[in-house]
Formats: C-alpha cells, structure tokens, sequence
C-alpha cells in the first residue's frame, strides 16, 4: 500500500483539495449501503502507512505474507498490506476490533468473522473490493474506491464505498447492523458522536409595509454560514424585541416566524435578546440588509392588503384580492376604505433576490396584463374596481425567477374628497423556474449504444451546460425547446449524478462534480465540468434542493433535470496484472523457439478508470478491445512486430488488425492464446534472436485512446522509453531465444535384410551457419509411413528407382518418441511374405513440423517455398568407404 494511499487521503472519488472532518461513523455506513461519499469518506489514521507492505493471500486454512505462512487467525489491531486475495478461507478474530488495510482486495468463497461479532472486524480498501462465489462476512467494510458484489455475497455489519456501489448477483444481501457501528472500535477512522452544531449568526426578516389593524410576518432564522445556505440543525432559543420589549420565547430548529402586533401604529424598533445558542443577529427589510439601529418597521392605519402567491416564472396568477383597509372601531379589525368604486392605483415592484446591484436582467412584473415599473417614480397606473366588499381582483405574472415584490399606492386627488389621502401596501412572492435544461457537448440517440460514438475516457471533463427554464404550458413535455430563460435564478447546492443507459445491467457511475451552485446569467446558462467513473452510456440529472429561496409551495420545488444520452464513455486505460510466454522448447539451460513454430502467451487484464479501480461496465458490445503484440531484439530499436501473429486456424485472430478477439467478463479478462513468430519469405535465414522482447497491447478499438497502463516497452526505440513517455506496450516475460530452424535427413544404405537407420537432425542458424540444434529434445516427428500404392510421385518428392512388385513392401517408421539432443533415427525395412525382398534407391520426403520446413528448392523453381526435407534409402547397396575410388565383387 504505502504511498499508493496518497491519492486516497484527500478524499477519494475525483479531486478533493483538503483535509477533511473526522466522519460520523452512522452518516458513512447507511442502511440502504451507498457509495459515492465523496468528500466525507473514511481516512486510515496516522502512522499506519510508515512501512514497507506485502501481500496477503490466504486459501483455506493457511495465509502467507508474501511467502512468509501465517495462521487465518487475526487478533485485534492494525494489519496493513498492499494486496489482498481469500479463497476459500474461514478467517476469524480475537476480540474488538481487528483493523485489515488492503490497496485491492479479492474474496472468493470466502468466510470471514462468521463466529464473532459484526464490530470484531472492519476492512478498508483503498483501491478495489471485488467479492464473488459464496462468499460470507460478519464485518463493517468501506472501500475507498469502487466495490462489486457478486455471486451469494452475504455482508452483516455495514458496507459503505467513496466510489461507485454494485450489488449484483444471486441474492446477494448487505444487512446493516446500528449495534456493530457503535460498538466497532474504527481507530479513529469516525466517530460515533455528531459534532456539535455552530451557529454564524441571527436573521430577522419582515416587510416594511405593516397595518396597525393586522399582525404583520416576522421571520427569525438561525445561519450556520455567512450566507445563510445552510440553517442550524439544533434547536435554538431567542426573543424578538419590540422597541426593547421581549416577545414571549421562541425555541425552534432553523427558522420560526412569528406574527407581530403593533395596533398603536408608528414605527417599532425590532431586535432580538436572550439567544442560544449566544450570536448577534441581522436584519433584512423587504430582502436587503440593513444596520441593526435601522431594523425599524412602521404600522400604518391604512393600506393595501394582497397576497400573491409563490408562481411558476411566466405563468400568471389570476384571482388575487386586494383590498384597501384601515383600522376599524376595533384597533385589531381591518374594515375596507373603499367600496363599490373603481380607482386608479399605482403599481411598481422591487427586485429582492437577487438585489439591484446582483441582478442581470430586470424583467417587469405585470399586473393585469400591464407591465409595471421598476421605481415608484416609474410606476404604472392600473384602474380597479373594488366591490361592495371593499375588493378588486388581479393578474400578476412575471416571467423570471427569484423573490420580487409588488408594491401598490393609491394617492388622494387634489380637491376631492380624499386629498391627502395615501394608501400603501405590498407584498413579497418567489417565482420559481418550471425546471433546468440539461445540454451536454454531444449526445447518442442511436438504438444500439454500443454504436454510440466514443466521447471522453473515464475522469476526463467535459461540460454540461445547465439552464433555468421558464413555464410555457401545462403540457409542455420538454422544456429545452421554446421555453423562456430565467436570467435571475440563482440556487446553491444543486446535487448532480448519473443515471446509467447502457449496458444494463451494470454499474452506475460517481461523477466528479457531486453539485454546484447556479448563478445568475443573462441566459441563465452555467457550466459544469463533469466526468464518471464507469464504462457506457449515461444521462445526467441536476436535482435543486427543495424550499428555493425559502418556499413552502410545492411548486417552487424545482423538479430533477435530466439529460438525454452522453456517451459512449470508455476506460482510461488497461492494466495488464499478468502478461508472459512461454517457449515452445524447455530446456534446463536454453529453452528456446523455431521461428513459425507456436509458443503459448497469456495475459491477465484489467479495464480501469482514472483512479486504477475496474470498470465492471466495460463487456460486451462495449467491450472493443483485442490483444496485439510488438517485438524487438535485446532494445535494437528494429522493430519485428510485423512477424508477430496468431495462428492461422484460430478463429479469433484477425490477420488484418493484427489483434486477438478478447471475451471480457465485467471489465476484466484472462486469455492464452498461441502466437507465431515468422520466418522471412525471402528464403534466405536471420537471426537467431537470442533475446526477443514480446509486448503486449491491448488496441482499443476506438482509435488508441485508452492503451496500457504503466508501459515499459517501445520496440522502435532503443533508448529507455519511459523517458519522455515513449513507452507504449507491456514487456512480456521472459525474453525469448527465438532460432529459425530447419530439419536435414541423411541418405542410408545397407542390406536389404536389414534394418535401415537413417539420421534426421534438427538444425538452427547461428547468424553464419548451420549448427545442430543440441538443446532440441521436444521436436517430434508424425508418422512416416510410405504411401501406397508405390509411386513415383516427383512433385512431391516420392521417386523408386525401380517400383515394389507382388508382396514387396518398404516400411518407414519413427525410432523414437521425440529428438534427443537436436537428433533423431528413422527405421526403413524392406518386406515381403514371398518375393525377394525389395533391391533399390527409395527416395522420399520426410514430413517434419511446418517451423522445420525449409527453402529447399528441390525443383530449382522454387526458392520461396517451404517444403519438407527429402533422403534416399538404398537397399541391398553396401555404401563403401569414402576413400574407395571403385570397388569390384568377385565370386
């Protein structure tokens, strides 16, 4: 593990840029479990990554550290390692709380704590978690990174990951147990005790048109933050003050509005006293700050009363009352000032979030389908009739978003009977935005989302671009198309996430920007930079919080924002965790392989994301990626690559690309596959390579984009290519002696009534000549019978110097299972029942492994052609001596 858990501290899923809080343990391992606890995630306590790591691998009832052994039994304490694999392992406790660190960790079939108690056992992964087969755990587990379930997996405790959450499987099942979370000794990791609670300041909030004859709203909040985003979770204690007057207690959690009387009339000064938790307080009239010696506010004996309603931004609100009222004989009854009368009354509004200053559009509010001012100088005059009631009805509408108020003056005429007479009223609405648009850089709309272009690897940004929409009908099925921005919305905290298209089913994604803040806009439009963690095709939604600008009207609830399909999104790269070949031809010293002739090579992979966790996603049709391979000799910078290749036979090779076909299993594969290095069609010998470097790539399908992680290897460089980042394949081990071979036959002679032996030798290049191949004991020849009837066959290289005749036979067999030391014997017999047996020259191809072929030539019309060796037997010739020049029988 050690600094691999660098990347883990800050904290976990993107890009966290601080140290975070200590953690409540119940707000990380939830009942459902979840993912994506990002930024508040657990971090491992100090010290516990000051020392070397090595692996844990435990199968059945034996661990090893490394290749140390180690009993299954773990007592409590810290036990830190780098990777961890369980097998078919039963691993028990000794009490509370044994404390296991991995950077992955693999269960397979695994029993873990089953004899304990939930809270003797808490694993913590800072990569990976991958559980499979019938698997079992009495335990709290958190993974740092992204955690698979699959196969029976039974967890009783807690599961909880800063990455993205996958239970899949045949029933399998996270039971939380609240019991295991208070009692876990988590060594600091969280804590079961919520901090408390601070408090930033006070609020009084009010209008400052209030009536003498009415209780006017007086909002009290309690700010944990400048800004007041976020309300004190607690309860609070304070007592509004009327002009140093105390109201009567007010205990309440986050905010409380309490309605003031004042039937006197005239001004009151308004503050507050006795507040605990203990902080000073501000005042907001109509929306905008004042001093605190200024939190003043007037009851008049006569004013306006209307009340319009929190709306949807451009959706009229018709139906709305307003009455002018003064104090009646009773100083708590408001009785009308006019009736059966029709008025002109002025209206203008006032902008109150966001303010004057903020704003970047300023839209009119309109009032029976006039648009209004925006000063009182400025304001708009509207004919009224009031009824017999003393009321008279409105239209308000306004087409933007945030809090504005209407204010209404009725001004007495000069010389009538009211001069002098002033009526004021107003009241504060929200308007709310119908709902966001969502518009990513590029979207699929294709049936197949396999076919979806590639748009970004995993932890690459890309921009969504978010608007607030305005209302345009009650039946409006996408906002995007036609609807009205709102320049002035502004909302903070917006949570943003991902829903997962395709593949299905799989993974869903953590993004990297979990929220944001909209601000206000000449077209409302902010951008997001956002990225996933996963494989496929998504969309993504934005879902404000509920109560925008403080709103208890369902309908100022911004509803969640989805977008259309993004995507296709593909792994960041690919990690091979195992990659070698094996040589055709094992030998204590010098095991080595013929040019053309098959050796094994095996890869195990990986498709991860940006934070090196699997990509469980990556299968199927959106799993594109096949093997390749390079090659070069002892980092010559030649480049041999073009003579690396698949069988011919094997159906998954693809001669054009060059490339094996990968069965990928949830982001991740195992393949063995027999590869070839070829001979030169040139017909004339190279090599011997005797150090060949064989690299693996795993070519994406999608243009290179995604290729291996952490290479090491570039066989067109003969410099160290990690320099400057050249590197662009995985060695394979070991370096192979790669030789070109071929196979030579000696002619054979004797007796007819003997056995004939003819030598066969394996031969190599050595770079000047040919030498026998004294390493070779693997070659192995097929049977060599003779066909029959005998024939001269001389294309093939079968020629008798004179034909068997009645019962003769020539028998050619093997003389032996394999060559021994790059040599080998073949046994002719020449047989009959009846006849004499056969007298004559036999010459006749022998048929050696397709690596062991060579250029013979034998036609003279040939020199590219491979083609078996060929030697003569001759029976009933004794050979002679090589110094005899002619040598005479004599009876």
């Amino acid at each position: 593990m050690g600094n691999k858990y660098l990347g883990v501290l800050f904290f976990l899923l993107f890009y966290t840029t601080s140290i975070l809080a200590v953690p409540v343990c119940t707000d990380i391992f939830q009942d459902p479990p979840v993912g994506n606890h990002h930024p508040n995630g657990l971090v491992p306590p100090d010290g516990i990554l000051d020392q070397p790591l090595k692996d844990l691998y435990c199968e059945r009832s034996t661990c090893w550290e490394d290749f140390t052994a180690y009993t299954t039994y773990f007592p409590p304490g810290d036990f830190d390692y780098d990777d961890g694999t369980f097998k078919k392992t039963r691993l028990t406790t000794g009490g509370v709380t044994t404390r296991l660190y991995f950077n992955t960790l693999k269960l397979t079939n695994a029993k873990l704590n089953l004899d304990r108690f939930p809270e003797n056992l808490i694993i913590y992964v800072s990569g990976s978690l991958t559980i499979a087969g019938k698997t079992e755990i009495n335990g709290l587990i958190y993974v740092a990174g992204s955690v698979h379930v699959s196969g029976q997996a039974k967890i009783n405790g807690g599961l909880a990951s800063g990455g993205s959450l996958a239970i899949t499987g045949n029933n399998s099942s996270v039971t939380v147990d609240p019991i295991a979370i208070d009692y876990a000794n988590f060594g600091g990791m969280c804590t079961d005790v919520p901090p408390a609670p601070t408090i930033d300041h006070y609020r009084i909030e009010f209008s400052a048109n209030a009536l003498a004859c009415k209780a006017q709203p007086i909002t009290i909040r309690a700010c944990e933050n400048s800004s007041c985003t976020t309300e004190l979770s607690s309860v609070a204690d304070v007592q509004l003050t009327k002009s140093g007057v105390a109201q009567p207690q007010d205990s309440f959690t986050g905010s409380t509005t309490r309605n003031l009387w004042h039937t006197s009339g005239g001004q009151v000064q308004l503050g507050l006293t006795n507040t605990s938790p203990s902080s000073g307080f501000r005042c907001y009239i109509d929306g905008n700050l004042v001093s605190n010696s200024a939190c003043q506010l007037t009851y008049n004996t006569a004013g306006f009363i209307f009340d319009v309603p929190d709306k949807l931004a451009n959706k009229p609100v018709t139906g709305i009352e307003i009455s002018a009222v003064k104090q009646g004989d009773v100083a708590t009854q408001c009785v009308p000032t006019f009736a059966s009368v029709n008025k002109s009354v002025s209206f203008w509004s006032d902008y109150i979030n966001p303010n004057e200053i903020d704003r970047p559009a300023s839209l009119p509010i309109s009032v029976n389908g006039s648009d209004v001012g925006l000063t009182l100088a400025t304001a708009e005059t509207v004919n009224l009739s009031f009824n017999a009631t003393g009321k008279a009805t409105l239209e308000v509408n306004y087409a933007d978003a945030g809090k504005v108020q209407l204010n209404a003056r009725y001004t007495g005429s000069v010389g009538a009977d009211d001069e002098g007479l002033v009526v004021d009223g107003s009241d504060t609405f929200i308007s709310a935005p119908v709902g966001l648009c969502i518009t990513p850089e590029l979207t699929c709309l294709k049936d197949d989302k396999t076919e979806c272009s590639v748009f970004r690897k995993t932890g690459e940004d890309f921009a969504l671009d978010i608007q607030a929409k305005a209302w345009q009908s009650d039946t409006d099925s996408d906002i995007c198309v036609g609807n009205g921005n709102t320049p002035n919305y502004v909302q903070s905290d917006i949570a943003l996430g991902s829903e997962l298209v395709a593949p299905k089913p799989g993974a869903d994604a953590s993004v990297k920007a979990s929220s944001y803040n909209h601000n206000a806009s000449a077209n409302s439009s902010n951008t997001v930079n956002q990225a996933v963690d996963e494989v496929g095709v998504f969309k993504f939604t934005a879902k404000p919080p509920e109560k925008y600008l403080g709103s208890t009207l369902a309908l100022a609830n911004v509803p969640m924002a989805t977008s259309a399909n993004v995507g296709r999104f593909i792994p960041h790269a690919f990690k091979l965790t195992a990659h070698s070949v094996i040589p055709a031809c094992n030998h204590l010293t010098d095991s080595f392989t013929y040019m053309d002739q098959p050796f094994s090579s095996s890869i195990t992979a990986e498709a991860i994301n940006h934070l090196g966790a699997r990509t469980v996603n990556y299968r199927e049709g959106f799993a594109k990626a096949r093997l390749g391979f390079v090659a070069e000799n002892n980092n010559s910078g030649v480049e041999l690559t073009s003579r690396v290749g698949g069988l011919i036979s094997n159906p998954s090779w693809n001669g054009i690309t060059a490339s094996f076909a990968l069965m990928w299993n949830q982001g991740q594969v195992s393949a063995t596959n027999d590869i070839k290095f070829a001979r030169l069609a040139t017909g004339i010998a190279d090599g011997p390579f005797e150090s060949l470097m064989i690299g693996a790539k795993l070519n994406d399908g999608d243009g290179e984009r995604s290729l291996v992680a952490s290479p090491d290897m570039n066989a067109a460089t003969s410099t160290d290519c990690t320099v400057g980042s050249l590197c662009n394949a995985k060695a394979m081990t070991p370096s192979m002696r790669m030789r070109q071979g071929r196979m030579v036959a000696e002619n054979t002679y004797g007796p007819e009534t003997e056995t004939l032996r003819m030598p066969v030798t394996a031969q190599y290049w050595n770079g000047s000549a040919w030498v026998t191949s004294s390493s070779d004991s693997c070659s192995v020849l097929a049977a060599q019978t003779l066909p029959e009837p005998y024939t001269n066959v001389p294309a093939l290289g079968y020629n008798y110097a004179g034909l068997p005749t009645g019962d003769q036979r020539i028998n050619r067999t093997l003389g032996g299972a394999s060559f021994i030391n790059g040599e080998f014997t073949l046994l002719w017999q020449a047989l009959s029942s009846s006849d004499p047996l056969y007298r004559g020259q036999v010459t006749a191809p022998i048929i050696v492994p397709d690596w062991l072929t060579w250029y013979w030539n034998w036609n003279g019309g040939a020199p590219t052609d491979l083609v078996d060796p060929r030697a003569s037997a001759y029976f009933g010739t004794y050979r002679g001596h090589d110094r005899i020049i002619y040598w005479r029988e004599v009876n």
